[in-house]
């Protein structure tokens, strides 16, 4: 741990303003126990970056285990509505690049949930290595990770000549990583999509 700290204290003096790292060291000291050293962290990363839900996510935890119920409350909606990790582990495990044949694909399922444990039993190094990583890989990682589900998904969705509209602009502006009063794009792209369907819908009716 003693380690992991060293190491973002070490990336910020690089760069003050990596925001994952603010946020990562305040995990870090959160698991050491020194929750208002864990806040500062976690609010210097919110300042630099309002719209990355996991830095408010564990800020709420850290109030709530400090027993202000009222800000971890406060806290804990913002940003929350861009995380659903579940939803992606589900998209890679049913997808046809687990195995062609459905029955058998509950073993990636088993798969992911062993490599689970095994990220959280060397988080500590985990952690480091990402922070230190450039963000770019990180994001490329993430993007190979998700081709297959994402075009099985582009693929359905624009499959219905009807409302296929609709659904290109919902993933273009999904896709533009556009932030509105600090509501990220996926918000914005299901209400312009959902309202083009409406407005075409009625227009051809």
């Amino acid at each position: 741990m003693d380690e992991a700290v060293t190491s973002y204290h070490k990336a910020l003096a690089i760069n003050p303003d990596y925001d994952k790292a603010h946020s990562n060291l305040g995990l870090v000291l959160q698991e050491q126990g020194k929750l208002d050293e864990a806040v500062i962290s976690y609010h210097k990363a919110i300042v630099i970056n309002p719209d990355y839900a996991k830095t408010h996510y564990n800020l709420g935890i850290v109030l709530y285990e400090q027993g202000k119920l009222d800000d971890a409350v406060a806290s804990a909606p913002f940003g929350g509505h861009a995380v659903n990790l579940a939803a992606i582990t589900t998209a890679i495990c049913a997808g046809e690049d687990a195995h062609p044949d459905p029955d058998k694909r509950y073993w990636s399922a088993i798969i992911g949930g062993i490599t689970y444990i095994i990220f959280g039993l060397t988080t500590g190094a985990a952690i480091a290595f990402i922070t230190l990583s450039p963000p770019i890989l990180i994001a490329a990682v993430a993007g190979l990770a998700l081709f297959g589900a994402l075009t099985a998904s582009l693929v359905s969705s624009l499959s219905s000549e009807t409302d296929r509209e609709a659904a290109f602009i919902t993933f273009l502006i999904t896709a533009s990583g556009l932030t509105i009063f600090g509501i990220s794009g996926v918000f914005w792209g299901l209400l312009a999509g959902g309202a083009f369907y409406l407005w075409d819908h009625r227009k051809n009716s």
